[in-house]
């Protein structure tokens, strides 16, 4: 009986804890807000700038490809035909180019940012041997120092301007676990994660807001060329995984912005590492979260016992192939050696 009500107890305050938050979430205002996204040409950032264009929000894209700038300004007033649709063509892993994109966005826009998203990122998965140093720095140049250099301009002017600012990074469901094929995109997500927590804390100070968000594979022309060079047992590791559309990714963003969330998910494999390596960052549902924790960590457990067994079997495999090609070889040669001695006779 006592087990009964303590079992009942902790439901009761895990509901309460539920609907308390949900009562309370601030809701997300985004009608006449000035809202700049970094990799807002294509996939999630595009996503991101049609949902906050529905919602009133002046936009302003930044991207490398002038091309697809036109492109996404076309579909976003195709869509929000009254949009103020701002593109500006940068590197965003160059200051200097940021800073001139964020002048020119705010003249035109007539006010500072209000809401930054950081969406800008592309990974070239390979075999750490197999791909040179400058891929590498490439990939942190773009994923980590593209979100640093943007939050180190915008993030000012908000304080300055006194707005109720929101920063959100866009990091991944690789900055909770390393996998073959990723070494060179992982350590990037790891660090724009470490950003997030770090000024998470930091800008209490100042009234603004900060958010992470760590979507799964999206279905996205950058998915398509990750494929291009993902490692096969990084494919059969990431095949027990869902994809899903930009803009359903955007919606699960949108929704934990709107409760209030710092880290948000798109998945449950995402909210499961979400939850087990959440560290001293906030938690959605404390006691909830307690509670699943062993077996958060027994399905932990399981997932790595998986990830090794593939490229263990790979590099069993690797083996006996070579076994075969050396046994190959030596049947060739023997073919090649009966047939001189053949010829010799």
């Amino acid at each position: 009986m006592d087990a009964v009500i303590g079992i009942g107890a902790v439901v009761g305050v895990i509901v309460a804890i539920h609907i308390w938050k949900r009562l309370t979430a601030p809701g997300l205002k985004l009608n006449n807000k000035h809202v700049i996204i970094t990799g807002g040409s294509t996939g999630l950032g595009l996503a991101v700038a049609i949902k906050c264009a529905e919602k009133g929000s002046h936009v302003s894209l930044f991207s490398r490809s002038k091309d697809k700038l036109a492109a996404a300004h076309k579909d976003i007033v195709t869509r929000v035909p009254l949009a103020k649709v701002f593109t500006y063509s940068c590197d965003v892993s160059k200051y200097d180019e940021v800073a001139k994109a964020v002048e020119a966005a705010n003249s035109f826009q007539g006010q500072v940012c209000d809401m930054l998203v950081c969406s800008a990122g592309l990974a070239y998965p390979g075999y750490f041997l197999s791909q040179p140093l400058e891929t590498f720095r490439a990939q942190m140049d773009l994923n980590y120092f593209g979100s640093l250099n943007i939050a180190k301009i915008v993030i000012p002017e908000m304080i300055q301007a006194k707005k109720d600012g929101h920063v959100v990074f866009v990091s991944s469901a690789m900055a909770f676990i390393g996998m073959i094929g990723y070494a060179q995109y992982c350590p990037t997500k790891f660090a724009v994660r470490g950003l997030a927590d770090s000024l998470r804390n930091e800008m209490i100070k100042y009234g603004i807001k900060v958010s992470i968000f760590y979507p799964a594979n999206m279905k996205t022309p950058g998915f398509d060329e990750e494929n291009k060079t993902k490692p096969e047992e990084t494919k059969q590791i990431e095949g027990t995984a869902s994809t899903q559309s930009a803009d359903e990714a955007a919606e699960y963003l949108m929704n934990g912005l709107r409760r209030g969330k710092y880290a948000i998910t798109n998945d449950l494999a995402c909210e499961i590492m979400r939850m087990a390596s959440c560290g001293v960052a906030p938690r959605g549902n404390i006691v909830f979260e307690a509670v699943l924790m062993p077996l958060l960590i027994l399905i932990s457990w399981v997932f790595t016992i998986f990830m090794d067994f593939v490229v263990r079997r790979s590099r069993n495999q690797g083996e006996k192939n070579k076994q075969d090609e050396v046994r190959s070889i030596v049947r060739n040669q023997e073919v090649s050696d009966s047939s001189a001695l053949t010829s010799t006779s």
